[in-house]
């Protein structure tokens, strides 16, 4: 949902006039239906990488309908320096304003001048309004920022002054957000400015229990989307934090709402994080990103991470209080090698974080990486690639707009080849696959009671996918191609292909743009299931093999029933459907239960029958993810971002049969 521009609507309800008119919209055809019912004054774009060119041809026939319209931008994809800045309203002459940074006041700002200065935008830039740029005459004008909201009571409500009601309809997912801002410094990211250190935050947690109940009882009343993004850099760092997290699980216990939260944790204070992720009921991730763990890579984008220990020690106390736990690592930093990437995931992996993020290097405008000096320094080799999904065809005052979105990426430096890149992405795609979910988790249950390494499993799994002769090879060759083939040298480049004859239809249609480590993370784990086991299996038997612990005339049968066993529980996962009276020799149900992950003796083997079941919540879920996101291939792989795929896999129990 729109959530911040639902908060500047209302602020301006409040504070500028309560008689304002204001249309908040997320689709183009809700977008053209209220322009033409209510000819607007002013029409503001929240400019975000994935929607800017598509603000930019909006903007643009905004324009041409009516000049008299006035057009305002903001939103953090904006030049940080003033020379960008200004060449990207010099070269967009179609926006007549942005606001850098927060919104509220400045926008309050700017419409106070507006409306002072009735038709002479001339006379309002001139006024060099705080955290308002313009382009006037050839002449890039700015100002000083606005001074900071830190008292978020200021900011009005969407939810409980009901401007958000229409998007419940749409089943769009709520955001909220109980603070603003990082104290980190981060170059790669946008709230690594200074400007975001000072923390805006709620006196108390009354208006978010408010916001709370209001969602869930709209979303019950819909049968809306039952997720929820809670939009906070670091939350579960600040003591109040504990408060919110007590709200939402009232709400689970009432409503069963929030089913899932979407949120970045706190960089520190575990306990406190694992404190939040207990009070809801385990229905979040923990976030302990590291980016990297090499002192140099760090030292180069100004971050510190907590020890490699305390990480463990975070992930394991999370995973044990019924949540979950991932962490994150960028290829291609600065200072980054083949080695040191693939050496950090490993240590994630043997820390036991069970999700691990895996993205290549994002140069975000605005960031203090988008900076040419800084990529010079480092050598980076910047390339350009259409975001997944952020493309399309469509009717606005009459006119067909079609365009795509694209990012800068980083896929070589001077201490990265892009041969060094390419490997470390198929790797990325095993991680993925084999290790992310838990979908051979059973597996590696065993491998840690026998103090075997997982990241060496992991990597036999991938040497073995990538060999000549592998089921899998295939479709990581595909994935390679595909990894090199989404690349373009410049934003012309990108932009010209796009706008082709044909392309936007190819990128709507499927053949083109859809997010390459999902889609074919799904085309393992799911057509490619039985395959994939085998090669878990292989690697498995071959890793404990070597420690003295598989005995192949002791244990095979075992382990080829447990392979079953495993596919039964976890394959075919978005066919919700429950198997019944599989048979077994062993109760591996029991086993799993108990948590006893000895290798069974074939010797010792007892006949069991097994039903696999597809809990009734699962099913509803994947019933409202569905109709979401489709239930095409880049449709499921999409629901791989939204939620634990583990949440799919069925719940196997042992039977007694007559």
């Amino acid at each position: 949902m729109p959530y911040r521009s639902g908060c500047l609507a209302a602020y301006l309800k409040k504070n500028f006039s309560a008689d304002l008119h204001c249309g908040i919209y997320k689709f183009v055809d809700d977008f053209d239906a209220g322009f033409r019912e209510r000819t607007p004054d002013v029409v503001c774009f929240s400019n975000f990488v994935w929607n800017e060119q598509l603000n930019l041809r909006l903007a643009q026939r905004v324009k041409d309908f009516s000049r008299d319209i006035v057009v305002v931008f903001g939103g953090p994809q904006f030049p940080r320096m003033d020379d960008g800045q200004g060449a990207f309203l010099r070269d967009n002459p179609q926006i007549d304003f942005f606001i850098e940074k927060e919104g509220e006041r400045a926008m309050l700002g700017l419409f106070n001048a507006l409306r002072e200065h009735p038709g002479d935008l001339d006379a309002v830039k001139s006024l060099r309004l705080p955290s308002v740029r313009s382009y006037c005459n050839g002449e890039f004008l700015s100002s000083d920022y606005a001074p900071k909201i830190l008292d978020l009571s200021e900011v009005v409500s969407p939810y409980t002054t009901g401007l958000m009601a229409p998007f419940f309809r749409q089943n769009l997912m709520p955001v909220l957000q109980t603070s603003r801002g990082c104290p980190f410094t981060c170059t790669y990211c946008v709230e690594g400015d200074p400007y975001h250190s000072t923390i805006g935050k709620h006196p108390d947690a009354t208006r978010f229990s408010r916001e709370i109940d209001y969602i869930a009882k709209e979303v019950t009343a819909c049968d809306g989307n039952t997720l929820l993004n809670l939009a906070d850099s670091n939350f579960g760092m600040y003591p109040e934090d504990i408060e919110y997290a007590k709200c939402m699980g009232e709400s689970i216990g009432q409503y069963g709402f929030p089913s899932y939260i979407h949120v970045a944790t706190g960089k520190n204070n575990k306990q406190r994080v694992n404190d939040v992720v207990r009070l809801v009921n385990g229905r979040m991730r923990v976030s302990a990103s590291v980016q990297s763990l090499d002192k140099e890579v760090l030292e180069n984008i100004k971050r510190s991470n907590i020890d490699t220990e305390e990480l463990a020690i975070l992930g394991k106390e999370a995973i044990n209080r019924g949540g979950d736990c991932f962490s994150e690592i960028i290829l291609a930093l600065p200072g980054d090698t083949r080695e040191k990437h693939i050496s950090g995931v490993k240590r994630l992996i043997d820390s036991g974080f069970n999700h691990i993020a895996l993205y290549t290097l994002m140069v975000l405008s605005g960031s203090l990486m988008d900076d040419r000096d800084h990529q010079e320094k480092y050598g980076m080799d910047i390339r350009y690639r259409v975001l997944p999904r952020c493309f399309g065809k469509y009717e606005f005052l009459g006119k067909s707009i079609g365009c795509a979105e694209y990012e800068a990426v980083c896929v070589a430096q001077d201490s990265l080849s892009f041969e060094d890149y390419m490997e470390c992405r198929c790797f990325a795609l095993t991680v993925f696959a084999f290790y992310n979910d838990k979908a051979f988790g059973y597996l590696q249950n065993i491998l840690e009671h026998y103090g075997a390494p997982v990241s060496e499993w992991i990597s036999r799994i991938h040497d073995l996918c990538m060999a000549p002769g592998s089921s899998l090879r295939e479709i990581y060759a595909h994935f390679a191609r595909e990894t090199e083939n989404e690349l373009f040298a410049s934003p012309a480049d990108i932009l010209r292909f796009a706008d082709s004859p044909g392309t936007i239809e190819k990128y709507m249609n499927g053949e083109f743009g859809y997010n390459l480590l999902y889609t074919f993370k799904y085309k393992i784990i799911v057509p490619a299931f039985r395959e994939a086991c085998d090669i878990a299996v292989q690697a498995f038997t071959s890793l404990l093999g070597e420690m003295g612990v598989f005995d192949p005339s002791a244990s095979s049968r075992y382990v080829e029933e447990l392979g079953r066993y495993i596919s039964s529980k976890c394959g075919d996962m978005f066919n919700a459907n429950d198997i019944r009276g599989v048979r077994f020799s062993y109760d591996f149900p029991g086993r799993e239960r108990r948590g006893d992950w000895t290798l069974g003796d074939d010797g010792q083997a007892e006949e069991t029958s097994c039903d696999f079941l597809y809990p009734e919540e699962t099913r509803r879920n994947l019933a409202t993810l569905s109709k979401l996101f489709g239930t095409d291939e880049q449709g499921q792989a999409r629901i791989f971002t939204r939620i634990p795929i583990q949440s799919l896999y069925r719940v196997p129990a042992a039977v007694e049969r007559d």
